[in-house]
């Protein structure tokens, strides 16, 4: 036989009218802002971090467009070897710095993120603990 649950019961929540409700939707409404303020700066961040290796990237098309130019006008077959050579030492060097750069930028980043997640959130339950709406419970000393 199925159990029947009542309005009281665990499964339907708690029907208490010793619970203020108005506080907690209160506080959960401001966790949600501080939520979505902080992914629209996480948002902004990837942003700027994906504009800032597509500008490498840019810049190194433009290298190697004119590189091609550049075995054009090699004299001798011989010299081709010397260019590819050079080419490829400046390249690797280029990427590396860029790595580099980027895991840099990456850990700003992730450490802004961090910081702005512990403040938000700090400042929206420390400004609820002041009002008193966190475990509001109507009669409570």
């Amino acid at each position: 036989m199925a159990k029947q649950t009542t309005p009281d019961s665990p499964a339907n929540g708690p029907a208490s009218p010793d619970v203020d409700a108005s506080a907690a939707l209160k506080l959960n409404r401001q966790l949600f802002h501080a939520g979505a303020h902080v992914q629209a700066r996480v948002a902004e961040r990837m942003a700027r971090l994906g504009q800032e290796h597509l500008s490498f990237v840019a810049r190194r098309l433009d290298r190697d467009r004119a590189f091609i130019g550049e075995l054009a006008d090699v004299g001798h077959p011989g010299e081709t070897i010397g260019h590819w050579a050079a080419f490829t030492e400046e390249t690797q060097k280029d990427y590396s710095e860029e790595w580099q750069r980027m895991l840099g930028l990456w850990t700003d980043t992730a450490r802004q993120t961090s910081a702005d997640l512990h403040d938000h959130f700090n400042e929206t339950i420390g400004a609820a603990l002041k009002r008193g709406t966190t475990d509001k419970v109507k009669g409570d000393a």
